[in-house]
């Protein structure tokens, strides 16, 4: 690959209004940051062929697109999850790929208490009765015993960590369930480690904090809602595509379960006709939960500096594909 005295950082799209602290940074190291509202395979390619690195938020960074890459040493996702980057195409094409994984990890998992109170309280059902003239709370009862009750949590990381310290106070059990996670390191955190049919059939709440996978897509259909208590409540500020909608609305309305509350849709935006809107036994945000001042300005500082380092010559703090550093030495063998 080519060193430039120049490098050429993309960023292939951003949800802020500017990119001023990577224009900033960048130009320590004398590089030119060009910035893009990418949405399809097809532009992303014709944006960043020459890119030494490239910053993406929700942009398909796909094998296609990779293959295209002539001189990208580095791809950095702007937050957490990187459903939207093939990691294996990357790897195989030499090029690291970093994230910012503490990226508004309070911010979510306040987020994801600030939906489980309202969802166990009722407190947008009382308050639609209130404004319709109906001053009587027990048109909203039973209420959930949430002193007595058992969150599930799906997940482990760091948001769902926060989540549960978050809501320990309050005197509630947890179960946790992570594949990827041994039990003993869950139980060092004084938890019980569970598998998913025991949370999905035993659980009050239910707090969605994996990633979107291959073997999380439609992780809820039909079949394991139906399985919930009539009484319990899922929440999702993960990602969209964990929970089958379709399904959703059916348990919703049929009352399988007592509630919901999304931060994150398959679609997004969704369509303006989407039947979750017609209920009001569901909380939707629109994929708000990462939000802070601070937050951001983190994700967009943090993110530059991992493609900066790479460029630099060093190793990203953060580095996702780690099996990558086998093959370099394997390289120089």
């Amino acid at each position: 690959m080519e060193q430039r005295i120049n490098p050429k950082i993309v960023i292939t799209d951003s949800e802020s209004d500017n990119v001023n602290i990577e224009i900033r940074e960048a130009k320590k190291i004398n590089a030119i940051v060009s910035r893009y509202n990418c949405r399809t395979e097809e532009e992303v390619v014709s944006k960043t062929s020459d890119a030494d690195a490239i910053l993406v938020d929700l942009a398909p960074i796909t094998k296609g697109v990779i293959k295209n890459l002539n001189n990208c040493k580095i791809i950095v996702r702007y937050g957490i999850g990187l459903n939207n980057v093939d990691i294996n195409a990357a790897t195989e094409a030499r090029i690291y790929v970093a994230n910012v994984p503490k990226f508004c990890i309070d911010e979510v998992s306040t987020h994801a208490v600030t939906m489980t109170l309202a969802l166990v309280r009722k407190l947008f059902l009382l308050d639609k009765d209130v404004k319709r003239g109906k001053w009587n709370f027990q048109l909203q009862l039973p209420m959930l015993d949430f002193k007595n009750s058992i969150i599930g949590v799906i997940g482990f990381g760091n948001i769902a960590r926060l989540y549960i310290k978050k809501t320990k106070p309050f005197g509630v059990k947890h179960l946790v369930y992570d594949p990827y996670i041994s039990e003993e390191e869950i139980k060092k955190y004084g938890l019980e480690p569970s598998g998913l049919e025991r949370i999905i059939t035993t659980s009050d709440v239910i707090s969605i904090h994996c990633p979107l996978t291959k073997e999380t897509r439609h992780l809820f259909t039909e079949k394991e809602l139906k399985k919930m208590k009539s009484s319990a409540y899922l929440i999702n500020t993960a990602r969209g595509g964990i929970i089958d909608e379709v399904s959703l609305y059916k348990a919703l309305k049929n009352k399988w379960i007592a509630g919901a509350a999304l931060d994150s849709m398959e679609l997004e935006p969704p369509e303006k006709n989407n039947p979750l809107f017609e209920l009001d036994n569901i909380i939707l945000t629109p994929h708000a939960a990462f939000y802070s001042k601070n937050a951001l300005y983190n994700l967009h500082s943090e993110a530059i500096k991992e493609a900066i380092r790479v460029l630099s010559g060093k190793l990203p703090n953060n580095l996702v594909n780690i099996n990558i550093l086998e093959k370099e030495e394997s390289k120089k063998l």
